[in-house]
Parts: structure tokens; C-alpha cells; sequence
């Protein structure tokens, strides 16, 4: 069962052994127009050799879960079961999001029940 949904949106990045491209990849996604207040972020890690724990210091506003069950769908499932969010927004660790690219995935919505599509 979810918790109840208190924000507008949840980002959930799966995750595995790709530190420096997910601090890129977080950078973006902090930086998104919509408030921040109105959207949290949680990394789903594999279990990363080594760990991720730079990461979580460098970015205490971000959700950390670590999944043991490889795979990204392991790994977003149990991001799916702790988001909060009326939405849920996926993207992977080596991608870098546009600045509106929450906000215009919450526009869609709001003409449809779902929406997805390329982030350029």
C-alpha cells in the first residue's frame, strides 16, 4: 500500500554503479522549474559496489533506497511502493532532464492519464 500522496510528483531514478553520471543526472532534476517543494526524488541503488554514500551526502534532499533484487524494474518497483506523489515521473541515472521536463510531463497529464516520451 502507498503512503497517502502529500506531493505533486515523484521522480524515481533506478540505479547501479554509475555515480558520476547519477550526480549529473540529480543536478537536473533539482533543478526542474517546477517548486521543489512540490516534488521529491528517490534513487532506488542496486546495491553499488563501493556504495553511493558521496552521493547521498552531496544531495541530503533526495530519497535513497537500496534494492537488493537486481534490476531496474526491482529498483523502481520499490521506489514505486515509498513515492508520495500524484504522479510518477521515471528517468535513469545516465540521463540528464531538461529543466521543464517535470513540467510538461504533469501538462500532459492534465489532458491525459498517461503520458511518455523522449527527453531531448
Amino acid at each position: 500500500m502507498n503512503p497517502p500522496h502529500a506531493i505533486a510528483a515523484s521522480i524515481i531514478v533506478p540505479h547501479f554503479d554509475q555515480c558520476e553520471m547519477l550526480a549529473r543526472c540529480l543536478e537536473s532534476l533539482e533543478a526542474q522549474s517546477v517548486a521543489r517543494s512540490d516534488y521529491e526524488i528517490i534513487v532506488a541503488d542496486n546495491d553499488t559496489p563501493g556504495g553511493i554514500s558521496q552521493i547521498v551526502r552531496k544531495f541530503p534532499n533526495v530519497i535513497f533506497l537500496t534494492e537488493t533484487t537486481r534490476g531496474a524494474a526491482a529498483a523502481r518497483n520499490a521506489a514505486m511502493a515509498r513515492a508520495r506523489g500524484d504522479v510518477l515521473a521515471f528517468t535513469d541515472a545516465d540521463c540528464i532532464a531538461a529543466p521543464d521536463w517535470l513540467a510538461r510531463g504533469m501538462e500532459a497529464l492534465d489532458q491525459t492519464e498517461m503520458a511518455g516520451g523522449a527527453v531531448n
